[in-house]
């Protein structure tokens, strides 16, 4: 990251000074949640014993007991969701819980980054619903602390709570209070960190007509001589901070919700495009995070969820993420989107599948080209033929930048409708389809394609483990496409994405279904890491 040198307050054009109007409301305001935030941050360096490890996971279940003792901690058992879309003039994510215990009591919610709420149990001891939210980007997750308090003890849990569907493209959801992290990028001036366009405009009970986000927040630090400093709409009873140091903890506090972007590493743009070199594989010096989704139908991904350029937006600061751990090695985002979806009504031609517009899958190829990521259009095929649906999309196919997925599950000619049955690709039909790819590969002196093959069945891909054809020109990518347990997916993956018919590995990670979800450290210290990381 470019290194910034500091400045001081006056000698900054950017520097916030109170609005005209509402500044005496906001300064009052944020005075109230700046002592607050001094307050968190001394009590902070009081040393305190080290928590017990928490259990990982989106669900922590516990059996209740058959028959309730007096006097004893209720046993419970919880899971929790996101909300299908964020709260009602917020950003934040509403958390959906199911809590059942063998007494009644009450209950309790903390969820990390976010403000803690609280509930009673039913008669029957359970509760289901909304309680409390996550402010949550696009891609994370959170974890959630929930405590019963019944008549005879305590009991405690931690869940997990992903990102819901329209999350924000951010690093930081900053909440309205105090917000509390860890810079772990390179120094740089505080003044260009929130600068420009890295706050999205203010929400929530603060937001007012200022044009100018940072008229809600002030962030605080303690240097290492116990002095407080502070950035932001302050009064005089801090020195100024000006930077922004790798390693070190500040606290936020705001008056509205912020969605806050880290500045981009310098020169991305002067990079070459990805998909350089005739003949080339761009996995040859690049890992791919992707995200997967329709048009405008939320349940069937993160594309569905907002417009093309917030996944756009949201999938590189994904990529940024895996970048930090992946060593030398470069990370490309990449859209991946649906363009032949089966259903399980036949269309008028009979073949139970409806295809994306030329118009609107140009928009998609278009944009992902000016973003300089890949994009794959993936073809369920219902009852049509795979080799069909693809010469359909060649207009695009010859374009560097565009690679190809084709989904068995959904291929159900002579089988069944699509839904009621899960389907096949055979091997002879993906080797027809590499063939047609090398084609356009050597006329018009392409990158490798990739071909990418879902699977979460071994009879999804009939004849695969004798192997396919080999062409040079194609990269034969097997998508461990399977929800569930961590165990479970890892399970599949070493079976499918590594076997010896796949020549590059993939994985699919559903933000909504897998418990929990498997975050990037974890995927990248895999002891074969996936080229191909789909989010769903």
């Amino acid at each position: 990251m470019r290194q910034t040198p500091s400045r001081r307050r006056g000698e900054d054009p950017s520097w916030p000074e109170p609005p005209a109007r509402g500044a005496r409301r906001i300064a009052a305001l944020l005075a109230v949640l700046a002592v607050a935030a001094l307050i968190t941050l001394l009590a902070a360096a009081i040393p305190r014993p080290a928590p017990p490890p928490e259990p990982a996971g989106t669900a922590v279940v516990v059996e209740p007991a058959a028959t309730p003792t007096p006097d004893a901690p209720p046993r419970c058992q919880a899971a929790a969701r996101p909300a299908s879309a964020t709260a009602p003039d917020s950003d934040a994510t509403p958390i959906r819980l199911l809590v059942e215990c063998d007494s009644p009591g009450l209950l309790s919610v903390h969820p990390a980054l976010g403000n803690p709420a609280g509930g009673e149990l039913g008669g029957d001891g359970t509760f289901e619903g909304l309680l409390g939210r996550a402010y949550l980007c696009a891609g994370s997750q959170a974890r959630v602390s929930l405590t019963v308090t019944g008549t005879g003890g305590v009991w405690e849990a931690t869940v997990s709570v992903a990102a819901a569907p329209g999350a924000p493209a951010c690093d930081m959801l900053i909440r309205p209070g105090v917000t509390e992290f860890i810079w772990e990028r390179d120094s740089i001036a505080v003044a260009d960190a929130f600068g420009g366009e890295a706050l999205g405009p203010p929400r929530g009970f603060g937001a007012n007509s200022s044009a100018r986000a940072t008229d809600h927040l002030v962030v605080w630090h303690r240097d290492e001589g116990g002095r407080p400093l502070a950035w932001g709409l302050t009064t005089n009873a801090a020195e100024p901070l000006e930077l922004l140091e790798r390693g070190k903890r500040y606290l936020i506090a705001a008056d509205a919700e912020l969605a806050w972007r880290f500045p981009d590493p310098p020169a991305a743009a002067e990079e070459p495009p990805p998909a350089a070199g005739e003949g080339l594989s761009v996995l040859d010096g690049a890992q791919v995070v992707s995200y997967y989704g329709h048009p405008n139908v939320p349940q069937m991904g993160i594309l569905g969820a907002g417009a093309p350029e917030e996944a756009a937006d949201g999938v590189a600061l994904l990529a940024a993420r895996y970048d930090e751990l992946n060593g030398d090695r470069d990370v490309i985002p990449a859209l991946h989107l649906i363009t032949g979806v089966a259903s399980a009504n036949p269309e008028p031609d009979g073949l139970y599948l409806s295809r994306l517009s030329h118009d609107r899958v140009r928009e998609w190829v278009r944009l992902a080209g000016e973003r300089r990521q890949l994009i794959f259009l993936d073809v369920q095929v219902g009852w049509s033929d795979a080799l069909t649906e693809v010469t359909a999309l060649e207009e695009f196919l010859r374009e560097p930048h565009v690679h190809l997925a084709l989904d068995p599950e959904f291929a159900t000619r002579g089988l069944g409708p699509p839904g009621t049955v899960i389907g096949r690709i055979d091997a002879a039909t993906v080797d027809r389809v590499q063939s047609y790819l090398a084609g356009l590969v050597t006329e018009h002196a392409l990158p490798a394609k990739l071909l990418v093959l879902h699977q979460f069945l071994g009879r999804m891909l009939p004849g695969a483990s004798a192997g396919y054809a080999a062409h040079p020109e194609v990269d034969v990518v097997i998508d461990m496409d399977g929800f569930g347990s961590a165990a479970a997916k890892l399970r599949n993956y070493r079976l499918y994405a590594l076997a010896p018919y796949a020549e590059r590995p993939a994985l699919k990670l559903f933000l909504l279904h897998d418990e929990p979800v498997m975050t990037p450290d974890e995927v990248q210290s895999l002891d074969a890491p996936p080229d191909l990381i789909i989010y769903q």
